[in-house]
């Protein structure tokens, strides 16, 4: 979506945006790997690396729009699109057994992660 809003493109969301996602920040998922990676006893462990935030596809796109209009930025349109098929209409994680294995925890808002994701694509 930054990228087709840097270029002018049209941001598409498939259906009404009732779709939900985890959104993460990537600093945050590194650190994640990072301790599965590095800490003892945790070999061979699967984990669900996320905010434990059901967020819907329309509720981050109209906080990404708004950042972006911020930063002047607003030279795209958005629109609804048709409902893909087979679309997942719900998706998010717990992340317990990291938390308690690895003693991780989401330290970044979606709002927050949204914001420094668009200042590095800047």
């Amino acid at each position: 979506f930054i990228n087709q809003a840097l270029s002018g493109e049209t941001l598409e969301i498939y259906g009404d945006g009732s779709q939900t996602r985890d959104f993460i920040y990537v600093n945050d998922l590194l650190q994640a790997v990072y301790l599965a990676a590095t800490k003892e006893n945790v070999g061979g462990e699967v984990f669900q690396i996320a905010t434990n935030k059901e967020t819907t596809v329309l509720e981050m796109t109209e906080m990404l729009v708004s950042i972006l209009q911020e930063a002047g930025i607003d030279g795209f349109d958005l629109r609804h699109g048709e409902k893909r098929v087979g679309d997942v209409m719900r998706n998010f994680s717990d992340t317990r057994k990291a938390n308690s294995l690895l003693s991780w925890r989401v330290k970044t808002n979606l709002l927050e992660g949204l914001e420094k994701t668009v200042l590095w694509f800047l």
